[in-house]
């Protein structure tokens, strides 16, 4: 193992590399750049490569080598097309000449030291509670609470996404003081954000049991926390990408003011409730320090930098995924039960309905694109700025 460690660890430091690579991508809006070398490139060198060391025989340095050399390979090519596109908009007419050294230096700090604070929060915050439970209430309990952890966090997973390609359109927009772009893309992403978040959590609400059996027996005395959880993530989710927005607009200290609440919050209650709730209190203090992250957040958007959704827009989805996907839900469960079968049904339902309005949006999005793009449009701002959700 350590000689394989040892190989690795060189690594980390190109991997390092490809992130910024990959930042400074999506900052260009060369989004389909980065999936594709993220997204396809990387993982398919990967199995090659394993399939490869597997079928020669090869032992763990080989496997290790396979799995890690094509960071390398990805970063180079990230660096070279990241070098002609910065090369491309340099010799663009009319570019703006850059900033004085001394002041991007400055700028540069004053967002990533706070940012790279709020990271180390951020994992504080995500493996508080985990640890806080297996020192009180053991390993088998620690392990419980870490499924249903991980369950909930998929649904975050649509929120990364969502952050990827709609921070540089929001950055972009904001550079140029353009707050109607701004909050028609942060309109755009909340309503997708809960048109796919909300069926996620209401069927883990009402087919929780199910899907924690899953893991093996005795995981489905996690159903209450996730029943707590999941709840919280309704409300958090319905106030679309906040934290994005914030650091898209360069409060990242902002964010880590947010983040260090919450996480106050979160020790307060863990040390409190833990010992007299159990899992449910672990998630009483996770679902809190949640909302008073995102609350803090969403204020601050809404107040401060005048950026809000358009509410009856997410409140319509929300009431129609809470219908559609909480009421069908019932009526299968009611039908089937608690059961696989039960949640296969679920599935397949809300899959034809999530397809459906997800249609139905993409097509009313695409309309609007095409309405705004026949309007008289100032010179506030250069075409590529107007980028909208749909459009990508």
């Amino acid at each position: 193992m350590g000689p394989a460690v040892l190989l690795a660890a060189p690594f980390l430091v190109l991997g390092a590399v490809l992130n910024l690579a990959f930042g400074a991508l999506r900052g260009l809006h060369r989004v389909p750049t980065f999936s594709f070398l993220q997204n396809v490139v990387l993982p398919s060198l990967r199995v090659l490569g394993v399939l490869a060391v597997v079928v020669a025989g090869g032992g763990l340095l080989a496997l290790t080598a396979a799995w890690t050399a094509p960071v390398a390979v990805v970063a180079v090519l990230a660096l070279l097309l990241l070098r002609r596109h910065l090369r491309d908009l340099r010799d663009r007419p009319g570019a703006a000449p850059p900033p004085e050294p001394h002041q991007q230096r400055r700028a540069f700090w004053s967002f990533s030291s706070a940012r790279g604070v709020t990271a180390v929060v951020e994992a504080l915050l995500e493996w508080l509670d985990v640890l806080l439970v297996a020192a009180f209430l053991g390993p088998a309990a620690a392990g419980v609470y870490g499924v249903v952890n991980r369950c909930i966090r998929v649904g975050a997973m649509l929120d990364h996404t969502a952050r990827m390609v709609t921070g540089p359109s929001i950055s972009a927009a904001l550079a140029v003081d353009d707050l109607a772009t701004a909050r028609s893309v942060f309109t755009r992403t909340t309503a997708v954000l809960v048109a796919g978040a909300w069926p996620f959590y209401l069927t883990l609400l009402l087919f929780g049991p199910v899907v924690l059996s899953f893991f093996g027996e005795g995981f489905e005395s996690g159903y209450p926390a996730m029943l707590v959880i999941a709840t919280a993530m309704l409300l958090a989710v319905s106030a679309g990408g906040v934290q994005s927005l914030l650091l898209m607009a360069g409060r990242s200290r902002w964010q880590l003011m947010n983040k260090s609440a919450a996480l106050a919050v979160a020790v307060a209650l863990n040390l409190w409730l833990i010992p007299q709730w159990g899992l449910v209190g672990a998630a009483t203090a996770w679902a809190a320090s949640v909302l008073t992250d995102t609350g803090l957040a969403l204020f601050q958007s809404v107040r401060l930098l005048g950026i809000a959704p358009r509410w009856s827009v997410v409140g319509a989805i929300a009431a129609a995924a809470a219908v559609l996907t909480g009421g069908g839900g019932l009526a299968v469960r009611a039908l089937l039960g608690t059961t696989t079968t039960g949640l296969l049904v679920h599935l397949a339902l809300t899959g034809l309905l999530v397809a459906g309005a997800g249609a139905v949006l993409v097509l009313r999005g695409r309309a609007a694109v095409r309405g705004t793009d026949t309007e008289a449009c100032g010179p506030k701002r250069p075409r590529d700025h107007r980028v909208l959700l749909w459009s990508r």
